[in-house]
């Protein structure tokens, strides 16, 4: 179960290994630190943000060879002007992926001197209903996690990557692993993370992680005598210089409230 191969080819496996994510565990608690929120084009106005979501369908595409493929795409946008966008992918599927004349949503960003493509979702009729696969039938915010790169693995690809895993594998049964514990969720979720449904979703998850692994290190440290603690530096086993090492080396920096959940755990333990 804890195994990469069972979601991801061998040359996916051989990158996250490469980045010493050598199981699903490492690969899933290697978090975004922070969230891009990325708005729908308004009013075909392109100078007002460098990420854009948008609709509409491609008029035609091309593809070029060469050490690193990539396709041109004419698209039409539902604001009725054009776009030529990039698209930096290999393998055969994108060629029966793409379709002339179909409607797509897109996200994509301006890296100077083009457009390029980050995500694509054609659009599909279900029940009666328009709905696209990047989950937005109607034009909303997105919000897309931002991963620091790993080794040769950037953000595009680790976030790539986490649509291959079900959500149930990011699920942590923590039911009576925790002794004295009254704050940290029995089932800890990170898919509030990795795939959030929105803002409010992904710092409560950033949030019940960062109890977890505050309770973790803290109740290991409770059990290091006086001595041994001086040994390893600390004046008292909960050390204000402690604290501060421990907060400096997370994935991300704490907000106020999140500081607070610390807090809390320390009154616990």
């Amino acid at each position: 179960m804890n195994d990469l191969k069972k979601f991801f080819s061998l040359k996916q496996v051989q990158r996250l290994k490469a980045a010493n994510l050598m199981n699903l565990y490492d690969f899933i608690s290697y978090l975004p630190f922070d969230l891009k929120s990325i708005l729908p084009l308004q009013n075909g106005n392109l100078n007002s943000q460098d990420w854009f979501l948008l609709e509409g369908k491609i008029l035609a595409f091309e593809h070029r060879q060469g050490k690193s493929p990539f396709f041109t795409i004419n698209f039409q946008t539902s604001y009725n002007f054009h776009l030529k966008i990039y698209w930096f992918v290999r393998g055969k599927w994108a060629f029966n992926f793409l379709k002339v004349g179909e409607f797509y949503q897109l996200i994509i960003n301006f890296q100077e001197p083009f457009y390029n493509l980050i995500k694509i979702s054609e659009k599909k009729s279900s029940l009666n209903l328009d709905s696209f696969e990047i989950g937005r039938a109607e034009m909303k915010p997105y919000i897309l996690p931002k991963y620091n790169k790993l080794g040769s693995l950037v953000s595009n690809d680790l976030q790539r990557l986490h649509q291959k895993i079900p959500k149930e594998y990011y699920q942590l049964n923590l039911t009576g692993l925790l002794p004295n514990n009254s704050i940290i969720p029995s089932v800890l979720d990170l898919s509030r993370i990795h795939k959030p449904k929105n803002q409010v979703d992904f710092y409560k998850g950033q949030q019940d992680w960062i109890a977890l692994q505050t309770f973790l290190k803290l109740f290991l440290l409770k059990t290091i005598n006086f001595e041994k603690g001086q040994e390893f530096g600390f004046k008292t086993r909960f050390s204000v210089d402690f604290l501060k090492k421990l907060s400096n080396n997370l994935d991300f920096n704490l907000s106020n409230s999140q500081k607070l959940v610390i807090w809390d755990v320390l009154k616990e333990i």
